[in-house]
């Protein structure tokens, strides 16, 4: 069984992919129901763990499935969770810490466009799962301790970052990128799926930038450990931030135009550093022994 998908086309290993994922899908909405009928869900800890469930099936188990289906390889090899420059990771971890404010902007330029009609369907039903979503999130940030932090830090960033990264920078932007021919274009695809799967329509336009630096990110730094921690920190500034500045409802405030273009000016410099060091322009930075794994 271990690389039954290594000679097929990289759409067969498509298909293959989202086959793995709908069964494990399936076994994880059984699971859920088992807990749903066995536990309150109206604890932090019952939504930690459906989400951790939903995390586990429907990401983690698909990517390892796969890789060991699709390439044969280790995990170690397969994912690339591999060893890089410490200079990538603090400029990694530069961009999302000031990309909050460029997120912002975007939201409110997307909440500004109206739906076409013929999505409005589909928008009112994904409202209506956002705000049973919301509803579940907010008993997560109703407790200021930090006991209930570190348990939404623990579910939210890391486990989070780390099986989205494997399943959508892992395994799907390798065959993406495979079947298309093209790098830029396989991780938009990603990028898109990304946000797509994410169910939501807050926030659907800046998860399709982060996804893509995250693609980014993997190809430059050639570690899957990048993305993975950019991942976690992002979603830690988002898990802070509503436990001690939560919002009323979805929709986000003007932020000042100043600001904005602080963070994009960094942005863009912590960005343009990856991509050189990427192409070997900053190798005077950087020595063998300033990695990290």
């Amino acid at each position: 069984m271990k690389g039954l998908f290594k000679e097929a086309s990289s759409f067969t290993q498509l298909i293959a992919v989202a086959c793995i994922t709908c069964i494990t899908l399936l076994l994880s909405g059984f699971f859920l129901y088992f807990l749903q009928q066995n536990m309150a869900m109206d604890t932090a800890f019952s939504i930690r763990l459906m989400m951790a469930t939903q995390s586990v099936f429907v990401f983690l188990i698909p990517a390892i499935l796969s890789q060991y289906l699709l390439f044969g390889k280790s995990l170690q090899e397969g994912f690339q969770l591999k060893k890089a420059a410490l200079l990538y990771f603090i400029l990694g971890l530069g961009i999302m810490i000031c990309i909050p404010p460029i997120v912002t902007v975007i939201e409110v330029w997307y909440q500004s466009i109206p739906t076409p009609a013929f999505l409005k369907g589909i928008a009112e039903w994904i409202k209506l799962n956002e705000e049973k979503s919301n509803s579940l999130l907010q008993l997560l940030f109703a407790t200021q301790t930090w006991q209930n932090l570190a348990g939404n830090l623990l579910v939210i960033c890391l486990l989070t970052g780390i099986v989205e990264e494997f399943f959508f920078r892992g395994i799907l932007q390798k065959i993406i990128i495979r079947l298309t021919g093209n790098t830029h274009l396989g991780i938009l695809v990603t990028a898109v799926t990304f946000s797509l799967l994410h169910l939501q329509s807050t926030g659907f336009i800046s998860r399709i930038l982060i996804g893509a630096l995250l693609g980014y990110m993997f190809i430059w730094s050639r570690t899957l450990w990048l993305p993975i921690l950019a991942h976690a920190c992002n979603n830690a500034i988002a898990v802070i931030s509503e436990t001690y500045y939560p919002t009323t409802d979805n929709m986000v405030e003007p932020i000042d135009t100043s600001i904005v273009i602080g963070s994009l000016f960094l942005v863009a410099l912590f960005t343009l550093g990856l991509w050189l060091l990427f192409r070997g322009k900053l190798e005077f930075l950087t020595t063998k022994h300033k990695t990290i794994t």
